[in-house]
């Protein structure tokens, strides 16, 4: 690895172009360069080039350049030795170097000049290490999130300044790092591209050999880690100020003073006093309804009442914490707060040290380096604060903790195992911030601490339950991991258990027994597969077959030998597994396997871990479980048989809330707060407290809202849109979507029933040429969810436009320029022909009762209303909500949408040229 010196001069350089391909059939528009030395920038440069050709729409869209511009700039090969003679000796600089250092040389081939031969350091990956917990690399969200002065994001001049700065920035805090973090660092810095490992060559160079680690670190086997804290101590118990005088002192220069605000903190302080269960509140957005339950939560808690809050999402869990939690801390004085979430969202210290030793990819070298950087920041170990996406070769599966049961007591981690450290934390706490899903899955550690329950936004707990009851069997997926495990056991190719077994790392009957129970598995799986198929799909058609309980339970006691001797099988390797794994950490900790080992046994136990999350659910076809399931189950196959190779699943679900969360979660509380949105009206009041599992005649509290929706929100319905013939109703919403889009470019969602429809539309725009003029994002093409949310949130130009489906309807929180125009092609009724809907409509109809009013309609209308609140969230919002679905006028049960939206908001149903005028009217307004 090349050294670099302080004194060097940094050529930081910033390239626009007509295209991004490499092949040299590509020009440059726009050349810049910042030099910086001794720590600062002493020089610039930057020319317009004229490239000899036109532009496209879609690159004068990214740079704001257009052709005029470089009408009479000079050509690359009259500016070329200029920019040779201004590179010459120094170290080249680029926010992607791969691209500008690449594209520049083939350039200056081009017109005769030799390519340069420079040290290059690229900013992308020295930020991805030096900022492990930022949300995005690019260049205009680090310039924005640092607080670097971007002017003119994709100018050449622009960039290469911000990038100048930043890398300065990136420079000063590789000199804080701690010596011994460094020399860690610096044995995997060699996979990084060009020169850009010599940073911290350079910077451990300049390092005291004799370096303290600073009090708040702690090295534990040579990984830096920020040293746990736990607060502890009597807390001073305070009284509820009950007048409105003494909140409007203890509020000034805090919070205002909004008075259905307060309205809310007094109810549930009453509440909490009282004898009742069950405390239903409807807190429309903007009430401010965070702080109103944390308020006289906080004063329950320091008086000695344990308090649980369970939110929705991660993501909402870190915003209570950080933004809310802070406040209610002005007011009240210092809280003991931890927040829970399931042990693989955390770091396992012992698997990570050991990934360090193994052979491992570029991009996965990158990742270690980030992830011991983020250890000395760290004190959750939450690997949700490093915002990765998975990588492709399991290196997630390999590091994140499985629970505490598997820990070895013996590890140097043992005492500082991030899931260890939320354990002590939680018993200490006040207040205990969680997800819906980690409740759902351990409400019974809390039933000893008497706590109250919040949850927020409470409507979410009805999916939530279905989902986290729905178990999926892939009989398929089994017989493939099984294989895979024998493949691994057996390989003469590389290193095998035969070998293991030779050097006495195991014993013979050990590995003998790993390999009978697995083929066991391997081979009986496959035989209750084709008798399931045998048995349910001989007479019957489609993908999804529904079985009844009775079915299911003909079906296990006709097989029972074998399912048994599967379940067996899977006990015996459970606990075979469990021991091996245990001598080989210990082995891998005094370094007495060779790399080749390891290498094996860490693929192997990354299989056996979804080997036995697969083969989790084999118990779901114990025969007594099944003979005492109540009828809220559904159980169904699934099996695509137009596609070859398809998996046959067997899944098992929830149908609704009712009878199953008062039973499993409410009772573990001393008492339960629900909060929501405005998601109960007259239509769905008893549907929601049916499924939230709540007495149908539970008080509900309501209060008003904050927002002038009469002047903040406009609601157009169009009233000629077609519904009938699907090719018209595509080319209609083509068509009126451009239009709308087209005469008022505003940050815009539209919303869709159907990911097949997003396609068949985004197609469609593709082919009118809007792509080209703006940013259109489409879920199921340009990515997934949680990337679409972030690229649409943090969109420059404020006129982007997301086409989405499914979780877009709630949970995205967009204020003002951010979101002001939402369009809703179809009343969002879910599909009556999917199996899951089919199983709920029939016994719907045995009870005497209409699944379309008692069901499908109250979903419909809260859909819509969560679509309706993403455009209104601040007092400062204006919006229009636009519906091409002229349902909402023809049909009979058309007016009950009417309560999807508040009673003051302006409701117009026009026709759809209408439509494109006023909204342009409204926003001219």
């Amino acid at each position: 690895m090349k050294s670099l010196k302080a004194s060097n001069t940094y050529a930081v350089v910033d390239l626009e172009t007509t295209g991004t391909n490499l092949d040299g059939s590509q020009r440059i528009i726009q050349f810049a360069c910042v030099l910086v030395e001794d720590g600062q920038i002493v020089n610039q440069f930057s020319t317009l080039i004229n490239p000899l050709r036109p532009l496209s729409p879609e690159v004068e869209k990214l740079t704001g350049l257009k052709q005029k511009d470089l009408k009479k700039a000079p050509s690359f090969d009259e500016v070329a030795a200029s920019i040779y003679a201004l590179l010459q000796g120094t170290i080249f600089v680029a926010h992607n170097i791969q691209f500008d250092y690449r594209f520049l040389n083939l350039e200056l081939e081009r017109v005769g000049y030799p390519a340069l031969e420079l040290k290059g350091i690229d900013t992308v990956q020295l930020a991805q290490i030096l900022l492990p917990t930022q949300l995005s690399y690019r260049l205009g969200d680090l310039g924005k999130a640092l607080k670097i002065e971007h002017d003119h994001p994709h100018h050449a001049d622009s960039d290469a300044y911000v990038t100048a700065k930043l890398l300065l920035l990136l420079l000063a805090k590789l000199k804080e790092l701690p010596r011994d973090l460094l020399v860690t660092l610096n044995k995997l810095a060699g996979e990084l591209v060009y020169d850009t490992g010599a940073c911290f060559k350079e910077a451990l160079a300049q390092k005291d050999e004799t370096e303290i680690l600073d009090a708040d670190l702690l090295q534990v086997a040579g990984i830096i880690l920020k040293r746990p804290h736990f607060e502890s101590g009597a807390k001073l118990t305070m009284t509820y100020p009950l007048t409105e005088q003494e909140k409007r002192q203890q509020f000034t220069g805090i919070i205002d003073y909004r008075s259905e605000q307060v309205r809310l903190m007094d109810d549930i302080e009453e509440f909490s006093h009282s004898k009742a269960r069950y405390f239903l509140a409807q807190a429309p957005t903007g009430l401010g309804k965070t702080l109103a339950y944390l308020y006289p939560a906080a004063y329950l808690a320091l008086g000695g009442q344990k308090v649980v809050l369970a939110v929705p999402t991660n993501t909402l869990q870190e915003q209570v914490l950080t933004t809310s939690i802070p406040i209610i801390e002005q007011l009240v004085g210092k809280l003991r707060v931890v927040t829970l979430k399931g042990s693989q969202n955390y770091l396992n210290l012992e698997k990570f040290w050991q990934s360090l030793r193994q052979a491992q990819g570029k991009y996965t070298r990158i990742v270690q380096m980030k992830i011991l950087v983020w250890l000395s920041q760290t004190e959750t170990g939450d690997l949700t604060e490093l915002h990765l996406l998975k990588t492709k070769d399991s290196f997630f599966e390999q590091i994140s903790h499985q629970g505490i049961e598997g820990l070895d007591k013996t590890s140097p981690f043992y005492q500082v195992d991030f899931v260890r450290r939320q354990e002590v934390a939680t018993k200490n706490a006040d207040i205990v911030i969680t997800n819906q899903s980690y409740l759902l899955n351990h409400a019974s550690d809390f039933a000893s601490l008497g706590a109250l329950l919040i949850l927020d936004e409470a409507q979410h707990l009805i999916d939530l339950a279905a989902s986290y009851n729905r178990q999926v069997l892939d009989l398929d997926a089994i017989k493939i991991l099984a294989d895979s495990l024998l493949v691994k056991m057996e390989s003469q190719v590389s290193l095998s258990f035969e070998q293991l077994v030779a050097t006495g790392f195991m014993t013979r009957y050990s590995y003998q027994q790993i390999k009978h129970y697995t083929q066991v598995i391997d081979h009986s799986v496959m035989d209750v597969r084709s008798r399931l198929i045998q048995y349910f799909y001989r007479k019957e058609a489609g993908n999804e077959i529904y079985l009844s309980n009775n079915k299911l339970r003909g079906f296990v006691k006709a097989h029972l030998g074998e399912i048994k001797q599967i379940g067996f099988a899977f006990e015996k390797l459970l606990n075979l597994n469990s021991k091996l794994e245990g001598k080989f950490i210990q082995a891998s900790r005094k370094q007495a396997l060779t790399q080749e080992e390891e290498g094996l046994l860490l693929d192997y136990f990354t299989l056996v871990t979804s080997f036995n999350k697969e083969l989790s659910q084999w118990s779901q076809l114990d025969l007594e479980l099944i003979e005492t399931k109540q009828n809220k189950g559904i159980t169904w196959l699934s099996l695509n048989r137009s596609q070859a190779n398809a998996h046959l699943r067997l899944n098992f679900g929830l149908l609704e809330g009712k009878d199953y969360l008062a039973t499993n979660i409410y009772q573990k509380f001393a008492k339960v707060i629900l909060l929501g949105a405005s998601v109960l009206t007259p239509k769905t009041k008893s549907y929601v407290l049916n499924q939230l599992d709540l007495p149908a005649d539970l008080k509900i509290h309501t209060y008003k809202s904050q927002f002038n929706y009469r002047k903040q929100a406009q609601v157009l319905v169009a009233r000629d849109a077609p519904t009938v013939d699907q090719l018209e109703y595509s080319q209609y919403l083509v068509q009126t979507i451009n239009q709308i889009v087209t005469e008022s470019p505003r940050q815009t969602m539209v919303l869709f029933n159907s990911l097949e429809m997003v396609a068949k539309i985004y197609q469609g725009l593709v082919e009118l040429g809007l792509t080209a003029k703006r940013d259109v994002l489409a879920q199921g093409i340009n990515g997934g969810v949680n990337k679409l949310k972030k690229r649409f949130a943090l969109s420059q130009t404020k006129d982007s436009i997301l086409l989405a489906t499914g979780s877009f309807f709630e949970g995205i929180d967009l204020p003002e320029d951010k979101l002001e125009l939402v369009i809703v092609t179809r009343l969002p009724f879910t599909p009556p022909d999917s199996l899951y809907n089919q199983v709920r409509y029939q016994r719907l109809k045995a009870a005497g009762k209409n699944p379309f009013s008692v069901l499908a309609l109250p979903e419909a209308i809260i859909k819509l209303k969560q679509a309706f609140g993403r455009l209104i969230r601040t007092k400062n919002d204006r919006g229009v909500f636009v519906l091409l679905d002229s349902r909402f006028v023809t049909k009979r049960y058309g007016s009950e949408f009417n309560q999807a939206f508040p009673t003051e908001c302006s409701l117009q149903a026009v026709l759809t040229k209408q439509v494109v005028k006023e909204v342009k009217d409204f926003f001219e307004s």
